[in-house]
C-alpha cells in the first residue's frame, strides 16, 4: 500500500495517504495456490472460472464471470498492436489461437482486455478469430 501511495503525484493527496482509501480494511496477500488447469472459485456467492489462456504472455490467465457474461482476459486479446511473439515458436502461436477459441466459445457480452481496455460489443465474438491472422 505504501508503494501505491508513493505513486500519487499530487503531494497533498500523497501526504494524506489517499492510497489507503482504495484499500480500506483490505489485507493484500500474494497468491498461495498455483494453477495448472482451469479452476472454478466461489468468491462469496460469485462464481468465477479461471482459465489458462497462453497468448503473447505464456502465463496469462483469463477470468470469466458466468453470471455477468464478462471475461477479464489480460493480454490474451490485444488491440492496437500486433502481439509480441518474436521469442516464441509456432506452438506458442497455436496455443494463443486455442486461447482465443476458448474465449470465443464463452460468447461473452463484455471483455476487459489488454491493460484494462474494455469492450462491450455483441459483434466481438465475430472479431476474435480475426485476431489470429497476425
Amino acid at each position: 500500500m505504501a508503494d501505491y501511495n508513493r505513486s500519487i503525484l499530487n503531494p497533498i493527496r500523497r501526504e494524506q495517504s489517499e492510497g489507503q482509501v482504495f484499500y480500506h480494511q483490505t489485507h493484500i496477500a500474494n497468491p498461495s495456490q498455483p494453477l495448472s488447469a482451469a479452476t472454478k472459485l466461489d468468491l462469496g456467492g460469485l462464481e468465477v472460472e479461471i482459465s489458462l489462456t497462453p497468448s503473447p504472455t505464456t502465463t496469462n490467465l483469463s477470468v470469466y464471470v458466468p453470471s455477468e457474461g464478462v471475461v477479464y482476459c489480460g493480454d490474451c486479446l490485444v488491440s492496437y498492436y500486433i502481439p509480441n511473439l518474436e521469442g516464441g515458436s509456432m506452438d506458442d502461436w497455436r496455443h494463443w489461437e486455442q486461447s482465443l477459441n476458448r474465449l470465443e466459445a464463452l460468447a461473452p457480452v463484455a471483455i476487459v482486455r489488454d491493460m484494462a481496455r474494455s469492450c462491450k460489443d455483441r459483434r466481438l465474438t465475430r472479431k476474435l478469430p480475426g485476431c489470429a491472422r497476425y
